[in-house]
């Protein structure tokens, strides 16, 4: 079965996750990292404001079960992903992004959605 998460319970359980140290890693005053609660699996992901409404997101993720987050309409920045492997998999809204596909977005306005991640193989 599908744990499905909204936004608020995400933040909620990325918040009381202990954050990992990860030594080779030296963060900006502009970046955030977070880890995976450990409900879900383990890894990391690393945000880094580039220039106001300018992100570059990292993730280092794999899960251990299969999860949704449920995206309510909310502001969006500018945006590049490259999955380097793995999917995302997003319903109507936007494609599934991974394997050939990459993602860059402008700002705007984004619709509510909801994106499937799969457990790591």
């Amino acid at each position: 079965m599908t744990l499905t998460l909204s936004q608020t319970d995400w933040n909620e359980l990325c918040q009381q996750t202990p954050q990992l140290r990860y030594p080779s890693l030296i963060l900006d005053n502009y970046e955030v990292l977070l880890s995976v609660p450990e409900r879900l699996g383990q890894g990391y992901s690393r945000h880094m404001e580039l220039l106001p409404g300018v992100r570059l997101s990292l993730y280092n993720w794999e899960f251990h079960r299969d999860w949704s987050l449920k995206a309510p309409v909310h502001d969006h920045l500018v945006q590049s992903l490259v999955i380097l492997s793995g999917a995302i998999h997003d319903e109507e809204v936007y494609p599934t992004l991974g394997g050939q596909r990459s993602y860059f977005s402008g700002s705007g306005i984004s619709p509510s959605y909801t994106s499937r991640y799969e457990r790591s193989p």
